[in-house]
């Protein structure tokens, strides 16, 4: 049985990060990756405290991946899964279900809404730290 992936885009106004990307080369990519790594640790983070737990399988099936570029965009990846796979869709999108208090469905979703908040900002000014 193949197992459900859902992906979630994040476009924000990265007009300033461009500019020092653009000027710092490698270096502002490298900066770039570190700071994107921290702002989704931050966001698995939160999810993890979020995430219903029944056996505790889908917690435990939470990853947090390294950055990598892909066609010209740093992507890090947060995931939830493995054996909880065929049931983990079911878990973040049932907004009817009853979770112990703490937890709810889109435990990934909602972390990722409240980071996205300032994130340009902080990216920035990571990037331009990074470039000295």
């Amino acid at each position: 049985m193949a197992s459900a992936k859902r992906t979630m885009e994040v476009e924000i106004d990265f007009r300033k990060l461009t500019e020092l990307l653009i000027k710092g080369g490698p270096r502002a990519a490298k900066a770039l990756e570190q700071s994107l790594y921290r702002e989704a640790a931050a966001v698995f983070a939160q999810s993890q405290t979020e995430v219903p737990v029944d056996t505790g399988n889908l917690r435990n099936s939470g990853q947090l991946g390294l950055p990598f570029t892909e066609m010209g965009q740093v992507v890090v990846e947060i995931s939830y899964g493995g054996a909880a796979a065929d049931y983990g869709i079911y878990v973040h999108e049932d907004l009817e279900a009853r979770h112990n208090p703490g937890t709810n469905a889109k435990f990934l979703e909602g972390p990722v809404k409240r980071q996205i908040k300032g994130m340009a900002t902080r990216l920035s000014a990571a990037v331009a730290r990074g470039l000295g």
